[in-house]
């Protein structure tokens, strides 16, 4: 039940920032694709005194064979990305992906993909491990600039 408040927070968050990413730092390579980080979007949650990261990130299609056959669906053949919205544990051992989106050349959403509650591992996955550093390095940089900001 406390994911459920956070969740739908996090989905209208998620809303208001397809396709508006401003800072994509390159977190890996994935299957189909390169995976960036919005540096921009990160934000510090709070819920029932355990904290968690939220941040946006944007996979950009490479793979040919895959767009082929992601563009198949009509609704789809202007794909070219995809965005998630990660949540991570206060440690980065575990995440879950909250909204998931397939993107157009217009930065438009083509599919809603939804978003899942089963928290996943990090270990083992590299790319999702530079995603979360990449997230907790832009928080704790705007953490400096409001401090320096406040002197």
């Amino acid at each position: 039940m406390r994911y459920i408040k956070l969740l739908i927070m996090l989905i209208l968050l998620s809303i208001a920032a397809v396709g508006n990413c401003q800072n994509l730092q390159k977190a890996g390579e994935t299957d189909v694709g390169t995976l960036y980080v919005d540096v921009d979007s990160v934000q510090s949650l709070s819920k029932s005194g355990q904290l968690y990261l939220a941040v946006f990130a944007e996979e950009q299609f490479t793979d040919a064979e895959f767009l082929k056959s992601l563009r198949e669906d009509e609704s789809l053949q202007n794909a070219v990305s995809a965005m998630y919205l990660y949540l991570f544990n206060n440690n980065g051992t575990e995440y879950t992906v909250a909204a998931h989106y397939i993107i157009d050349k217009d930065g438009k959403v083509c599919l809603d993909m939804g978003g899942e509650t089963a928290l996943q591992q990090t270990k083992g996955k590299k790319e999702m491990l530079n995603v979360y550093t990449k997230a907790l390095d832009a928080l704790n940089k705007k953490a400096q600039q409001s401090k320096w900001l406040r002197k």
